[in-house]
């Protein structure tokens, strides 16, 4: 059974040393709790989504709103096709008017941050892409609530909260100690995550 956050909180201030939250209140360990969560998916795309996206005549770019639940786009489908995964330097030179150009179907897209993505070329009709990204997690508001990823994601997200607030606290000793931990587990964890289907 998951760890409920209040549980989570509550060893994170032993660890700073601050078991009465008298520098780090526990609404604001939550917070970076929370938001670790967010980066540690989105990172490794342990939990992923899948949504249906209605596409508008002879337009490429769009906003990647939060009603689509996710985080941002690493996969997109077109009529049972996969779409290259490209970069803006890619789009270029595959055409210098990439931005006028159309066609009977979507060839690739481009994640642009968080906040838009380009599908290339621009259809002259009304369409619907899949697509598919980490996704975003529901914000934690109660000390009740569990973490959304599986219980074994714990410590390390637990260590990317701690590190950010030692650097808020600015206690450098204490984050070097845990940064080498933290350093010697990722590149391990991303290996494995990279060799096997994402799950949460």
């Amino acid at each position: 059974m998951a760890e409920a956050i209040a549980e989570i909180i509550s060893a994170l201030l032993i660890r700073l040393r601050d078991p009465g939250g008298a520098s780090t209140s526990r609404a604001l360990a939550m917070d970076i709790l929370d938001r670790s969560q967010q980066y540690y998916n989105e990172s490794l795309r342990l939990k992923l989504t899948s949504t249906t996206f209605a596409t508008l005549p002879w337009v490429q770019l769009y906003p990647l709103t939060s009603d689509l639940g996710l985080l941002s786009v690493s996969h997109v489908t077109h009529q049972n096709r996969d779409l290259f995964h490209v970069t803006m330097q890619d789009l270029h030179s595959l055409d210098r008017k990439w931005h006028r150009a159309s066609g009977a179907r979507y060839e690739c897209f481009v994640p642009l941050g968080f906040t838009h993505f380009i599908l290339w070329p621009a259809r002259p009709v009304t369409d619907s892409v899949t697509l598919i990204g980490p996704t975003k997690t529901s914000a934690l508001t109660s000390e009740t609530q569990t973490l959304e990823l599986s219980q074994e994601r714990t410590p390390l997200l637990m260590q990317l909260t701690e590190l950010i607030l030692l650097n808020r606290l600015q206690d450098d000793a204490a984050f070097n100690v845990v940064m080498q931990n933290f350093v010697k587990f990722l590149p391990q964890e991303m290996l494995q995550e990279s060799r096997s289907p994402a799950r949460a």
